[in-house]
């Protein structure tokens, strides 16, 4: 069992419960995926996928996560709304090609 959090506009945390991801995506910035120069702990090291720092890069880290069931392709993306110029249209055309080149 596997859980996503999020939060709803009103600031409030928002679960759902998923089972056995095939994908995942993390619409972050390259520090809060990895504070590596501030934290030991960091979602690079968990799930071993390293990001690209100070990058204007979209998509700035991927990787293949392996779990019992199989792979869990795992893609991190910069958060569009900080990128001037960077529209939903083409961030989604950003992470497509990055899951289909995780193997």
């Amino acid at each position: 069992m596997n859980w996503i959090a999020s939060s709803d506009n009103s600031g409030r945390v928002v679960q759902k419960r998923v089972t056995r991801p095939a994908h995942a995506v993390f619409v972050t910035g390259d520090w809060w995926f990895d504070p590596s120069d501030t934290f030991e702990v960091s979602f690079a090291k968990e799930f071993g996928i390293s990001v690209e720092h100070n990058s204007d890069l979209v998509i700035i880290g991927k990787a293949c996560y392996e779990k019992p069931w199989g792979k869990v392709k795992m893609v991190v993306t910069q958060r569009p709304e900080r990128r001037p110029g960077l529209t939903r249209e083409r961030h989604a055309h950003e992470i497509l090609p990055a899951f289909n080149s995780l193997l």
